[in-house]
């Protein structure tokens, strides 16, 4: 007899062997533009990564005041560019992106990149 259950799904773990985070040197830049009023990030990777397992960016920030990164958001592969729209006027972040590989595995973070939003003049 065949059913349909409404209880838990199973959880499924990758295995794997050898080293979890590669050193993968990912040129971040970014700044504030007054023309578009939002920070615009740019990146750039090495064509070759050392596995080939799909990935997303994860863009973490620090905003002022604060002690640790946390995640900001996820942006796919096949972007390099990222405009910030939620900096307000005053404000001051700092940011870094690393790679995630579907298997749970990451990149060490790119260079850090602090952008400060100019205040509104009165």
């Amino acid at each position: 007899m065949a059913g349909v259950s409404t209880g838990l799904s199973m959880q499924v773990c990758y295995l794997f062997q050898g080293q979890r985070v590669f050193n993968v040197p990912i040129k971040l830049d970014g700044a504030w533009r007054a023309d578009k009023k939002c920070v615009v990030l740019a990146w750039e990777v090495p064509e070759y990564l050392p596995i080939s397992a799909p990935y997303h960016f994860v863009l973490s920030r620090q905003l002022e005041g604060e002690k640790f990164f946390r995640p900001y958001r996820s942006i796919r592969r096949d972007k390099n560019s990222f405009e910030d729209l939620r900096m307000k006027p005053g404000e001051s972040t700092v940011y870094r992106l690393e790679i995630l590989f579907e298997d749970g595995r990451s990149t060490t973070p790119s260079n850090e990149v602090k952008v400060s939003v100019p205040k509104k003049k009165e």
